[in-house]
């Protein structure tokens, strides 16, 4: 896109969005994030993402999260409200910063398989990662990614297999979760 301000740039994308995006625009959740910024070619590189308004709240579609979630033996204490799955290597939970993505995406980065959770919708102060051993660790939302990816390598060896299955979880890992799902509900 060309170089604009900020204040044309919402509609500009909410434009040009609709000739990407399959279904009525107007039923959609839009958002966009500046990836890159070109001042020698006056040009944004911008990464679109766009959903459905009710695509979360779909019974189906909350069922086939939940499946994937299982599939990936994902304990539940490290599941998102929604999540973003990358071939089989990277899973995103709720709201992940734009940083860590893009240090996930675009950088070779030693690992397997990770799942980046950051669930806050508001003045987020911290993420968890998790290699899929051990328990998920916690960050300050502005430490790179690669903190955790460095201790994992570094302690992967010692760190356990999560449970096989979701009745292993404790009563006290879960009640909170499902509690907190009803009120949702």
């Amino acid at each position: 896109m060309p170089k604009m301000k900020e204040s044309d740039l919402k509609s500009a994308i909410k434009f040009e969005a609709e000739k990407f995006i399959p279904f009525n625009i107007n039923e959609c959740i839009v958002d966009f994030q500046i990836l890159t910024r070109d001042d020698h070619e006056n040009k944004l590189n911008i990464l679109l993402v766009a959903a459905k308004k009710d695509y979360v709240n779909e019974k189906q579609n909350r069922v086939e999260l939940n499946e994937l979630n299982e599939q990936n033996g994902i304990p539940p204490v490290l599941q998102g409200h929604f999540a973003v799955f990358i071939d089989d290597e990277i899973i995103l939970g709720g709201h992940v910063p734009k940083h860590i993505i893009m240090d996930l995406l675009t950088k070779d980065l030693d690992y397997e398989k990770i799942l980046v959770l950051q669930d806050e919708m508001d003045k987020a102060q911290s993420y968890i990662a998790w290699g899929f051993k051990g328990e998920g660790e916690k960050y300050s939302i502005d430490e790179p990614i690669s903190t955790y990816i460095d201790w994992f390598n570094e302690n992967k060896e010692t760190l356990t297999e999560p449970p096989a299955n979701e009745s292993e979880w404790s009563f006290n890992k879960l009640f909170p979760l499902v509690a907190i799902g009803g009120f949702l509900d």
